[in-house]
C-alpha cells in the first residue's frame, strides 16, 4: 500500500504557474480594494497598493505583513 502511494503523481507537488498567477492577481485585487475602503486614520505607513510586478512571493508576503503590523 505504501509503495502505491509513493507512485501517485501529486499535482500539488509541482509548480503551477497558472494557479500562482491567479492567486497573485486575486491578492492584489483584494488588497487594493480594501485600501480604497480605509479612512485616513487606518492607512498609516502602509503601501497604498500592493506591488507585484517583478516581485517574488516572499516580497509580496512582506508587503502584506506591513499592513498587518
Amino acid at each position: 500500500m505504501f509503495c502505491f502511494l509513493l507512485q501517485i503523481d501529486f499535482v500539488f507537488f509541482r509548480v503551477q504557474k497558472s494557479a500562482a498567477s491567479q492567486l497573485c492577481s486575486s491578492t492584489k485585487t483584494l488588497y487594493d480594494y480594501l485600501k480604497t475602503t480605509e479612512d485616513e486614520t487606518q492607512r498609516g505607513d502602509t503601501l497604498p497598493e500592493l506591488l507585484v510586478k517583478n516581485f517574488d512571493d516572499e516580497q509580496i508576503w512582506q508587503e502584506v505583513e506591513l499592513q498587518n503590523d
